[in-house]
């Protein structure tokens, strides 16, 4: 099953402007978080990322074909491999050809770790043992 050459044509440029609506808004909040302070500043930044993804994830999700019922968790399940592969392997390169030694902060990292393995047991776990039906279960 191809994809129609025309809509190929169509879907590059509207990749090009996704991605380019994405990247303006994450500077902008990164301006604002700048102008807010550590704390608040964080938050604003986090909050602009999460709405990216969340919008991201519901236009997947509303244009899925009918039966495909894991595609929201199979999302998160890539988030989580980004996150623990991607961007701390890509780190660690950087920083280790950089610096050539590097330190961290375990309090950072834990709490950083015990949130990603919260995320994730929510998500890929939690759902395995739960059914859509209604309470109380009818005999």
């Amino acid at each position: 099953m191809g994809a129609n050459p025309a809509s190929l044509w169509l879907a590059a440029p509207a990749i090009g402007l996704l991605l380019g609506a994405v990247f303006s808004s994450v500077h902008h909040a990164e301006t604002i978080a700048l102008r807010l302070g550590d704390p608040f500043g964080a938050v604003v930044l986090a909050v602009a990322v999460t709405v990216i993804e969340v919008a991201l994830i519901l236009t997947v999700v509303l244009n899925a074909p009918p039966g495909i019922i894991t595609i929201a968790r199979d999302t998160v399940f890539a988030a989580i491999m980004i996150t623990l592969n991607g961007i701390v392997g890509l780190s660690l390169l950087v920083g280790g050809l950089r610096y050539r030694e590097q330190e961290f902060r375990a309090r950072g990292a834990t709490a950083a770790l015990g949130l990603l393995g919260t995320v994730a047991v929510l998500a890929l776990v939690l759902p395995d043992f739960t059914v859509s039906a209604p309470w109380p279960a009818s005999a």
